[in-house]
């Protein structure tokens, strides 16, 4: 039983086995590979064999666009990888993967509704950024990784209209 949301517990070195595994859905598309892609690093650690058959795999999605010299919100530079397609709220949704431009490590999506001259819109109802800090593997599940801190020690800013989440 795959214990992965996606149901891939072992991504695939090689890049049409893990178009095959990411893309199972037959409704899925290559277009929707960069989202996927990016789900995955985000629910697991992907060795570098992984990550190069992933960038080897966006490769071959029609109107991508590279984006050298970025730097994520995090403040570490990258490439951006670049797909807009068509979207049923908006003339399309712009979607970006920020990969470091040595390692092919993910560090970042953002995902934002664009009108037809690819301008962002501020209302975009599936917009979002997400940065990836860390990513590497542990010996278990059970043990707490070494740079997560307990919950109780986070400092965390909260508007005075919402009160913090009780533990």
């Amino acid at each position: 039983m795959p214990t992965t949301m996606l149901g891939v517990d072992q991504p695939s070195s090689d890049p049409e086995t893990l178009r095959h595994q990411l893309l199972r859905d037959p409704s899925a598309q290559a277009r929707d590979l960069i989202a996927v892609i990016f789900a995955l690093a985000r629910e697991q650690h992907l060795p570098q064999p992984v990550r190069a058959a992933s960038l080897r795999l966006l490769a071959t999605i029609p109107n991508l666009s590279l984006h050298y010299d970025v730097t994520d919100r995090a403040g570490r530079a990258g490439i951006a990888i670049t797909h807009i397609r068509p979207d049923l709220a908006s003339d399309g949704l712009k979607a970006t993967l920020i990969v470091h431009p040595a390692t092919g490590q993910i560090l970042a999506w953002h995902e934002q509704a664009v009108d037809a001259a690819g301008n962002p819109q501020p209302w975009s109802p599936s917009g979002g950024y997400i940065v990836i800090i860390a990513s590497e593997r542990v010996a278990d599940t059970e043990s707490p990784y070494v740079g997560c801190r307990d919950a109780t020690q986070a400092r965390l800013d909260f508007p005075a209209s919402r009160p913090p989440p009780t533990a």
